[in-house]
C-alpha cells in the first residue's frame, strides 16, 4: 500500500482559551502538519456570537460580511505560503506570514543563543568553541553581522573548508568549528525554523558536505621518556619546576586535567585519598561520578610543597585560584596556568629530548598507557579517570610498548 504523503493544512480557529476583558477571543489561523499543531495570531478579536455570524455564516450581510472576507483573507495567505515552500517548517511558515524574521532565526543570532546557554551552566571551553565558530564566519562573510540560514549550502560549507585552510587550519580546528555549525542548524532544524532540505549537513543530499576528522592522537609518554622527565633537575623555584611539579601531579592523580586539580579543595584531600568529582562530566550525566585518588608518595610530596597556606576544609588545596569571585575570570586563570605549564614543559622537552607537542593532556594519556601497560584493566582505568563509557577509555589507550608485546606474545607461545 501506498504511503500518503502528509500535507499541511490550514484553517481559522477561535481561540477560546485566551478571553480578553472586552469578552472578546483571538481568532487565529490553525496550521497542521505531521500531526503537530500550531497556531498564529491574525490580529481580529470576535465574540462567539459574531464569530458565527461573520465567519462560520453561509451567506453574511454587512459588517459581518466584511469580517469573514478579512478572515478569509488571512486563510487564503497562509495557503498560499504553504503552497509556496518547497519544504515545510513551521519556523519557514511563520517568517513568510508575519513577513518579519525572529530575532533567534538568525545563523549568529542562535549562535549567541548557544554561548551563553554553555556559558549559564559552566561549559566555558564549549561556549568559546561556539564564539570562534561564529568569529571565522564572521570573516568569511567579510564581517556580516546577519546570514540567514539558507545563505549556507553543502556547496558554500565546502567553500568555507577551503577558505579556512588557506588561513592555515588544520582538520582539527575545521572539524570543531564545522561540528559547532552544525550543531547549531540542528537546533534551528528542531526549533522549525529550518526545513530538512535547508540543512547543509544533511547525508541525503547529492553532494553532502563530509566533516573532515580530526586525528586526535593520543600522546603518552613511554616509559623510558618518563624517567628522563622524572631525572630532570630544573632550578629551584623557576618556572620549569612548577610546570613539571604539576605536569608529574596530573599523572599521578590518575592523569586529573588542571582545571580538576586546580578546583580542589582541602576537604577533598584526606587519609591520603583525593575525591572529586569531574569538572567535564558534571553537566552530562544524570548522577553524580565520583573519582577516588590514591595519593602516592610522590604526589603527596608535591602535594605538600605547592599547598595553600590556609587549610580550612572550604580553601582551595592550591593558591592558584584564591581571591577569584566569579567563574569567569577562574576560567581565565585556569586557562592561563595551564597555558603557561604548557609552555614551559615545551621547553624541558627541548632540553632533555622529548615530543616538543608535549602538554597537560599528555600526563592524563600516559596515565592510562602507564596502568594499561601494568596490567591494569580497561574498567579499572575507567573507574580512575572518571570515564563514562568504556569506549571512551579504550580511545585513550595507545598500543602496547614493543617490550611488552614481545614478552606477552612469547607467554603466548610458550610452551608450544
Amino acid at each position: 500500500m501506498q504511503q500518503v504523503k502528509s500535507i499541511p493544512r490550514a484553517g481559522v480557529y477561535l481561540d477560546t482559551r485566551r478571553k480578553y476583558q472586552n469578552g472578546k477571543y483571538p481568532v487565529k489561523i490553525r496550521v497542521s502538519f505531521r500531526r503537530i499543531t500550531h497556531n498564529y495570531k491574525t490580529g481580529i478579536s470576535l465574540t462567539e456570537d459574531a464569530f458565527k455570524k461573520s465567519f462560520e455564516a453561509k451567506s453574511p450581510h454587512g459588517q459581518a460580511y466584511l469580517m469573514k472576507e478579512e478572515i478569509q483573507g488571512h486563510l487564503k495567505k497562509a495557503e498560499v505560503i504553504i503552497k509556496g515552500l518547497n519544504t515545510f517548517s513551521f519556523g519557514e511558515f511563520e517568517r513568510a506570514f508575519y513577513d518579519v524574521r525572529h530575532a533567534d532565526q538568525d545563523l549568529f543570532s542562535l549562535y549567541d543563543q548557544v554561548i551563553e546557554e554553555n556559558k549559564a551552566k559552566g561549559s566555558f571551553s564549549n561556549s568559546e568553541f561556539y564564539r570562534l565558530s561564529k568569529a571565522k564566519l564572521i570573516h568569511y562573510f567579510a564581517g556580516s553581522q546577519s546570514v540567514p540560514f539558507d545563505r549556507i549550502d553543502s556547496g558554500e560549507l565546502a567553500k568555507i573548508d577551503k577558505w579556512l585552510r588557506n588561513k592555515g587550519l588544520g582538520n582539527t580546528s575545521i572539524s570543531i568549528y564545522f561540528r559547532c555549525l552544525k550543531h547549531i542548524y540542528y537546533i534551528a532544524l528542531k526549533k522549525g525554523f529550518i526545513g530538512q532540505n535547508q540543512n547543509p549537513f544533511n547525508s541525503q543530499a547529492i553532494n553532502p558536505y563530509r566533516i573532515p576528522s580530526s586525528r586526535n592522537v593520543k600522546r603518552p609518554l613511554n616509559v623510558e621518556q618518563l624517567k628522563s622527565l622524572l631525572a630532570y633537575n630544573p632550578i629551584s623555584g623557576s618556572p620549569k619546576e612548577e610546570a613539571r611539579d604539576f605536569w608529574l601531579l596530573s599523572l599521578y592523580c590518575n592523569g586529573m586535567n588542571i582545571n580538576d586539580l586546580l578546583q580542589l579543595k582541602n576537604n577533598s584531600y584526606r587519609d591520603s585519598k583525593i575525591i572529586f568529582t569531574r569538572g567535564k562530566t558534571m553537566s552530562k550525566t544524570s548522577h553524580t561520578l565520583k573519582i577516588n585518588v590514591s595519593v602516592v608518595q610522590h604526589a603527596a610530596q608535591l602535594i605538600e610543597k605547592y599547598r595553600n597556606e590556609d587549610h580550612s576544609p572550604e580553601a582551595y588545596l592550591f593558591p592558584v585560584l584564591e581571591g577569584v569571585s566569579n567563574d569567569e575570570e577562574q576560567r581565565k586563570r585556569i586557562k592561563n596556568f595551564t597555558k603557561k605549564i604548557n609552555q614551559h614543559m615545551k621547553k624541558i622537552a627541548q632540553e632533555i629530548g622529548l615530543p616538543t607537542g608535549i602538554s597537560t593532556y599528555w600526563a592524563r594519556y600516559t596515565f592510562t598507557n602507564l596502568a594499561k601497560n601494568r596490567g591494569a584493566s580497561t574498567e579499572f582505568i575507567q573507574e580512575s579517570v572518571g570515564h563514562t563509557s568504556k569506549r571512551t577509555t579504550e580511545i585513550y589507550l595507545d598500543s602496547f610498548e614493543d617490550s611488552i608485546r614481545e614478552e606477552t606474545t612469547l607467554k603466548i607461545f610458550e610452551g608450544l
